[in-house]
């Protein structure tokens, strides 16, 4: 039996974002290389006769334009949290000049560089082990969702398909949430077992073989992290801050799953300037 025309489209929508998301990861990992459109075609697994207009009708800009927007993001950055100079920084970003530097930056975001704060916050510095949070309620909730079972370093790239779910369906990319039920940080190849939720009515664009369930979140408290980047670099923090910054703040982890949010579109956004959102449950520290 043939898939419905709903469900063939969605499972094109995501091969197509998981194509182009290895793309714009191996692009941000590697940002000092020179790129040729025929190595970046084969990582995508696309002739290069149709992946130039195949990326940027996906990605809204040319493989060129993300490598320049993503070299000039690493120079701000540079210069508000490693504190090197703008001509160091211009150089690093492949500019002769801080003056042909400004002005590209200028082109690009229609401001300077040192006035770009909003580009990078304290919680940003590689050495640094503040987790930026705030304690919120959240009211429970019912959902449908998708269950993946896969090894942990595969998680994260499933998690953008239900982005795409929602996208084709209609609903908002930005609002998905993952459920996380045995932890963010498992061994890479070690079996996780996370949940994606999908909205009401995507369960008909599904494959036939998709194992969905129906769960509830209850109501209660949270710690509401937001994070910039690979999830991945909250890791060396995250047991300082359940045995120590939590109760320092009269809070302590209860049972249940992790919620994440997420304020980027995974498949299109580089990892290095994803941001996400991620609510751990959290109850009172009981005073003695």
């Amino acid at each position: 039996m043939s898939e419905p025309a709903g469900t063939s489209r969605l499972i094109r929508a995501v091969d197509l974002r998981r194509r182009i998301n290895r793309v714009i990861d191996y692009i941000d990992e590697n940002l000092d290389d020179e790129h040729s459109l025929d190595q970046l075609a084969d990582i995508a697994c696309i002739s290069p006769f149709h992946f130039h207009r195949t990326y940027s009708r996906v990605v809204g800009r040319s493989p060129v334009d993300t490598v320049r927007r993503l070299r000039l993001l690493r120079a701000t950055r540079e210069i508000h949290v490693e504190g090197i100079s703008v001509l160091q920084a211009a150089i690093g970003a492949g500019y002769g000049s801080s003056q042909a530097f400004a002005r590209a930056f200028r082109r690009e975001f229609g401001r300077c560089a040192t006035d770009s704060l909003d580009a990078v916050s304290p919680a940003d510095r590689p050495d640094c082990s503040l987790i930026d949070f705030s304690i919120v309620h959240r009211p429970g909730y019912q959902t449908d969702a998708l269950v993946y079972r896969t090894v942990r370093v595969l998680a994260d790239p499933c998690v953008g398909d239900t982005q795409v779910f929602a996208e084709v369906t209609g609903a908002d990319p930005h609002e998905v949430t993952a459920f996380y039920f045995n932890g963010l940080f498992a061994p890479p190849s070690e079996i996780s077992r996370h949940v994606l939720g999908i909205y009401p009515g995507q369960r008909r664009f599904l494959p036939a073989d998709g194992e969905v369930l129906t769960i509830r979140i209850e109501d209660g408290w949270y710690a509401r992290i937001r994070h910039r980047g690979r999830l991945l670099d909250l890791a060396p923090k995250w047991q300082a801050f359940v045995d120590a910054t939590l109760p320092a703040a009269g809070w302590q982890a209860r049972s249940g799953p992790i919620l994440r949010h997420f304020g980027s579109v995974r498949a299109t956004t580089p990892p290095s300037l994803r941001v996400g959102y991620l609510y751990v449950p959290v109850a009172p520290l009981a005073r003695g």
